[in-house]
């Protein structure tokens, strides 16, 4: 498959029509889990510096402690789009 193309990737119900949402399976290798990696994207009605707060709060090392606790760890990547 194309590295970051858009194959492979299974529309999932978005509770937002601003928000389109995807998730794609990658199969396993013999003895290691399974893994599925999941994609939203939309556009956000705020500043730059907003948007660094928020990022900063969502990926803090208290938050990403509890998700580890939680067995949910959490990644996060944010892109401009290029227009």
């Amino acid at each position: 498959g194309e590295e970051g193309g858009e194959e492979g990737w299974k529309a999932l119900k978005s509770t937002s029509k601003e928000v389109e949402m995807k998730m794609k399976y990658l199969p396993p290798k013999q003895g290691e889990r399974s893994v599925g990696t999941g994609k939203a994207v939309g556009v956000v009605d705020c500043s730059a510096e907003e948007v660094t707060a928020w990022v900063m709060d969502y990926c803090s090392n208290d938050r990403m402690r509890i998700s580890r606790e939680e067995g949910n760890p959490a990644r996060l990547e944010l892109r401009e789009r290029q227009r």
